[in-house]
């Protein structure tokens, strides 16, 4: 089965809809974005896309790679104290120079819709899109072998913890491990995150293997994912790169600027 993230993605915005006609005021959203890829700006016009059909503001607060990081610390602590500010997305990766540890932790908990920082109150939107998508197929990890393809902290990191919660036996493959051969024919669920195109094929596949493919890459100026399309063919279910898991992942972040609104109106 081919997962279509686009119609998913569509029944979320609905709810989200819902959701922000009940709240007071508007909803808004700033992404910081240092530099610019063909990859990165694909994800920021999916979230202007998504943020404009269910009614959130979203606002884009773009630097040059030249950025410092003092500047763009305090950028984000001026943000931190914006009440008229619902949610902060840092568009990562940043440059080198940057300290991406330390321009995480600088986003209050309570705007933090990324749940990269220190002390996240939600899921990070690739999670989100995970347990979604595996539970809207009624898909349970308890005890399955699952392999998570990178050790990144958008995808891999939090995907591997997140199955060992639920019960996986999870092995991380890098580059660094050199066995992902090894790894994937002995797979029931995998999870991509590498950014490599083709990386896996369906020769290397075990038939029936669950392949969630959340990486994604440029190349001849298209996004491409880590996993043929011819995959598909041999995976009980197949999030194809694009159209797959990034739709669900986007939904997810406006998803968590709802939930951190109301947990603050809560709490005020």
């Amino acid at each position: 089965m081919i997962f279509d993230g686009n119609k998913h993605a569509g029944f979320l915005a609905e709810k989200i809809k819902q959701t922000i006609a009940s709240l007071h005021g508007k909803v808004q959203v700033v992404v910081i974005a240092v530099g610019a890829t063909a990859v990165t700006k694909s994800y920021i016009e999916k979230k202007q896309h998504y943020a404009q059909s269910v009614g959130i503001v979203l606002r884009i607060d773009t630097f040059s790679e030249a950025v410092s990081q003092v500047e763009l610390l305090a950028h984000i602590q001026a943000l931190n104290s914006d009440k008229g500010v619902s949610g902060i997305v840092v568009q990562l990766p940043l440059p080198a120079h940057i300290q991406t540890e330390a321009v995480l932790r600088m986003v209050n908990p309570h705007k933090d819709i990324d749940g990269l920082g220190a002390q996240p109150l939600v899921l990070p939107p690739v999670v989100g899109a995970i347990e979604y998508i595996l539970d809207a197929q009624g898909y349970n990890v308890l005890g399955k072998q699952a392999t998570v393809i990178g050790k990144g902290r958008l995808v891999g990191v939090p995907a591997a913890l997140w199955l060992k919660a639920r019960g996986a036996h999870v092995k991380i493959v890098t580059k660094e491990t050199g066995d992902l051969s090894e790894s994937l024919v002995l797979s029931d669920i995998i999870v991509s995150g590498a950014g490599v195109p083709d990386l896996i094929r369906k020769e290397m596949l075990t038939k029936g293997v669950v392949l969630l493919d959340a990486g994604a890459s440029e190349e001849g100026g298209r996004v491409r994912g880590d996993a043929s399309p011819d995959c598909a063919s041999v995976t009980s279910l197949f999030t194809p790169v694009p159209g797959g898991i990034g739709p669900i992942t986007v939904a997810y972040l406006f998803y968590n600027a709802l939930h951190l609104v109301a947990h603050n109106g809560a709490h005020q």
